[in-house]
């Protein structure tokens, strides 16, 4: 209920199109949504049949096609954007799950669900969703909010702060070392890009050719491993802190995630810039369509505590201060 109290105690402010850009002050908000909770689907069922294919498994803890599908129909739209445009974010998402899920497994094996406090913060997480979905479902979205009047309004309060991050033209070999893998599987993965970087360097070897042999992302790779402009705050860190020392043209170090090695080249820079009104006006829908709805809530709510406003006994509470 933590978020339902929130918004009661904001009060019933209202923001605006100038707030709602201020959302995005920090840097525009192409990129990636923050992920939202997931309400978790069930334990796929052993034996799942061949139409509903496993998407990842460890052990007998399976986690299916359908269920992924059901991951990102019921998430909230923003991450359901990310999820279907970003396969990385997809990735993320099914791991963690499969992360989720593993520690369920280990914690009804030790019945830590039966524990009084656990049980009791698990209801109160259930009642909060349902509390917060019903406040989230009482405000219906107009589709012709905002204009485009009101978008360059926004545009034009704030357009010296919203900003484009730095952008990179970056093409890559990449190797997957598959969770769990051995030591020296991880170990030959590296040197193997190692080598690669060699070639090129020395030998002059063509990076194209070779991302086109010997790299794992068969998408990037047909296309000599070019990925395109990339955001430096859309990088995963270690990606990001071997591409920022680099000159143009020039090949990082091989680089590890969680999904493998990296060879990175670096082919173009962007600096940082204003955002143009073009590139800004999604994020600012989103942002301003965001606003409006926390806007509904908040009359929402102010409206039903004035039919009937919550009574508190003083009295009673001060006796659980601290003496």
């Amino acid at each position: 209920m933590q978020d339902v109290q929130s918004r009661i105690a904001r009060g019933r402010r209202r923001v605006g199109a100038a707030g709602a850009v201020a959302l995005l002050i920090a840097g525009l908000a192409l990129g990636p949504a923050a992920r939202a909770d997931e309400t978790p689907a069930p334990a796929p069922p052993a034996g799942a049949p061949a139409a509903d294919p496993v998407v990842a498994q460890r052990g007998d803890i399976k986690l299916t096609a359908s269920q992924v599908r059901d991951m990102i129909r019921f998430a909230d739209p923003e991450q359901r954007r990310a999820l279907e445009s970003n396969p990385n974010a997809l990735a993320q998402q099914v791991r963690d799950r499969m992360i989720q899920l593993t520690l369920l497994r280990e914690a009804e094996a030790h019945q830590w669900q039966q524990r009084e406090d656990v049980a009791y913060r698990a209801e109160l997480a259930r009642q909060g969703q349902i509390a917060n979905s019903w406040l989230a479902g009482q405000v219906a979205g107009d589709p012709n909010f905002p204009t485009d009047d009101q978008v360059k309004a926004a545009y034009d309060a704030y357009k010296s702060k919203i900003m484009v991050p730095r952008q990179y033209h970056v093409a890559q070999i990449f190797l997957a070392v598959p969770q769990g893998a051995s030591r020296q599987t991880d170990d030959d993965a590296q040197h193997k890009l190692a080598d690669l970087r060699q070639q090129i360097l020395k030998q002059h070897a063509d990076f194209a050719a070779l991302a086109k042999r010997f790299s794992d992302d068969k998408q990037s790779a047909v296309n000599g491993g070019e990925l395109g402009w990339v955001r430096e705050d859309a990088m995963v860190p270690p990606i990001r802190a071997a591409v920022e020392p680099l000159a143009e043209g020039a090949i990082a170090e091989p680089a590890r995630d969680q999904n493998g090695w990296h060879l990175i080249k670096l082919i173009a820079i962007k600096p940082a810039a204003q955002a143009t009104l073009a590139e800004a006006r999604d994020a600012l829908v989103r942002a301003m369509r965001q606003d409006r709805q926390m806007e509904g809530q908040r009359d929402y709510l102010g409206n039903l505590l004035k039919q009937q406003p919550i009574e508190l006994n003083e009295i009673e509470l001060s006796k659980f201060s601290a003496k």
